[in-house]
């Protein structure tokens, strides 16, 4: 009877979650031998798996982790938003930069061009023909005002000689300014 007792009143046959709480490794639950020699580890009663700390720890530990995980992902997301906006700002600055610098190249050969179209040496007036050519051809913004001063030169440059052909520069101005007449 007294055997009977005891079997009842240990946590391996009771079951009972009190008993297991009080005496988790006991006895019963150390680890031994099973039938082949092999160490087992010891055996927590399926209600303190269930109810007990072990389970609620792991839940709050894979909470915890997700948590970190999403933080450290908006944290990564943010970083390369920061980056890549930093990176379009730079492209934005350096595309306007280089359409000014190419303004001001442009601005550059126009100016060099109009003080060597009157240039005594043909040329040095040829040379100024052809780049104010490119240059309308390059920019059109700035066709007309080559234009402009193509015409002024072919004007006052045919008015100096009366001959049945003009000169060599004044038709290349001419045959410059057929030709754009004729993309346009």
């Amino acid at each position: 009877l007294q055997a009977k007792d005891d079997a009842v009143a240990s946590p391996r046959y009771t079951g009972s979650y009190r008993a297991a709480r009080t005496r988790p490794f006991s006895r019963i639950n150390a680890p031994r031998n099973d039938a082949q020699g092999r160490v087992r580890g010891p055996r927590l009663p399926e209600t303190l798996l269930m109810m007990g700390h072990t389970a609620d720890w792991i839940a709050v530990s894979e909470i915890l982790r997700n948590l970190a995980i999403v933080g450290a992902a908006t944290i990564g997301l943010g970083l390369a938003w920061w980056r890549t906006a930093a990176l379009n700002r730079q492209a934005a600055s350096g595309a306007a930069q280089a359409a000014v610098s190419r303004r001001e190249h442009a601005a550059d050969v126009f100016s060099r061009a109009v003080g060597q179209i009157g240039n005594d040496r043909l040329e040095v007036r040829m040379g100024a023909i052809v780049s104010l050519a490119a240059l309308s051809r390059d920019f059109p913004e700035l066709s007309q005002p080559v234009f402009d001063v193509l015409a002024v030169y072919s004007r006052t440059r045919s008015e100096d000689f009366e001959a049945e052909r003009p000169d060599i520069d004044v038709a290349a101005i001419i045959n410059i300014l057929q030709t754009s007449i004729e993309r346009e």
